[in-house]
Formats: C-alpha cells, sequence, structure tokens
C-alpha cells in the first residue's frame, strides 16, 4: 500500500529517485494503515479510483522507505495501478516508466520486501513487477489481496 511521509531513507533505497524530475504534485493515498485491520478498510479497496499524474515510482520508493523502517521481519508491499505511469503537463512518460523499473529493480534487488502490483482493468502491472495480478473490476480487489497474502505467507 502507499504511505503518506517519507521519513529518513535507509541507505539502499535512494538512487533510484535521482532519475527524473516532475513538475505536477504527488498524491500517494494510504489505503491501510500499518495498525488497522483488514476488516475496517476492506470498504476502502472497493472504492479505489484511479487519477491522472501517476508518479508511480516515486510512491512505491516512499512506500518502500516507509516499510522498511518497520521492524516486522517479513514486509509485503502490494502496489495498486491502472495503466502506465502517467505524467502530467509535458513530463517525459518514456523516464516515469524508465523511474518505476528502477525503483522496482533496486527494491526487489536490495531489500526484504515482496513487491506485488495490481493491475486493476489495465495489464500494466506485468511490465513493471515480477510478482503481479490483474483484476477487472476494483470490488475484486479484496478477495484477491487476501489470496495474494496468503500465498506469500502460507
Amino acid at each position: 500500500m502507499a504511505c503518506h511521509g517519507t521519513g529518513s531513507a535507509p541507505e539502499d533505497l535512494h538512487t533510484a529517485l535521482l532519475l527524473f524530475t516532475r513538475f505536477g504534485g504527488l498524491r500517494v493515498l494510504e489505503i491501510k494503515g500499518f495498525e488497522e485491520t483488514w476488516q475496517a478498510v476492506n470498504w476502502r479497496l472497493s472504492h479505489v479510483r484511479g487519477h491522472h499524474a501517476n508518479y508511480d515510482g516515486e510512491s512505491v520508493l516512499l512506500a518502500a522507505r516507509r516499510l522498511m523502517q518497520r521492524k516486522e521481519r517479513r514486509k509485503v508491499l502490494f502496489v495498486m495501478c491502472d495503466g502506465l505511469p502517467g505524467p502530467d503537463y509535458d513530463e517525459d512518460a518514456v523516464a516515469h516508466a524508465d523511474h518505476l523499473h528502477a525503483v522496482v529493480k533496486e527494491i526487489t534487488e536490495t531489500t526484504p520486501i515482496e513487491l506485488i502490483g495490481i493491475g486493476i482493468g489495465a495489464p500494466a502491472a506485468k511490465k513493471f513487477y515480477p510478482r503481479f495480478v490483474n483484476v477487472s473490476n476494483t470490488a475484486e480487489l479484496p478477495t484477491i489481496i487476501v489470496s495474494q497474502l496468503k500465498s506469500v505467507l502460507l
């Protein structure tokens, strides 16, 4: 899931942030807080909506930094996307896609984070995440996420 703050970054997650410049604002949603139960947030999952100007690489990097600060041994990060990283204004779409590739590579190669991409209504997750699943409707998200989490943890 995504995060709101950055905190201090572990040394192994800082280089990917230097690959591009963005002009638009960064909107990062936290769908489930660390202390919240799945029962408390199930309704949020079915109300997820896409927005333009998706700075996916930067959002994933911020979420990974926050997750790395946790003491738990197992770390699983779900990333939901509704298509390709979509820059705003006149930004370079290829640079944003390259940035997301670099971030995913850095996370998977240098951290214990298990990264799972969930494509919502679009197959783009398979282009960026080694482990991914696609859903056609947000109503499927609670079932898919619990299923993916079980397969990772059991």
